[in-house]
């Protein structure tokens, strides 16, 4: 598979840290777990995400 081909099946994700949110760990965790799948199924197989904190 070429980088651009494998580039295709990435997925990138950043947003609002965990404390700054109105869900508790156990409901974001079941949240991302979902999306993921749910992203394998469609072919996804790179997850890349920022997880600096400041």
């Amino acid at each position: 598979m070429t980088e651009n081909e494998m580039k295709m099946h990435r997925c990138c994700f950043t947003g609002h840290r965990p404390e700054k949110l109105f869900l508790v760990d156990r409901e974001i965790i079941k949240e991302l777990e979902r999306e993921i799948k749910a992203d394998i199924e469609r072919g996804y197989t790179t997850f890349i995400w920022n997880g600096k904190r400041c």
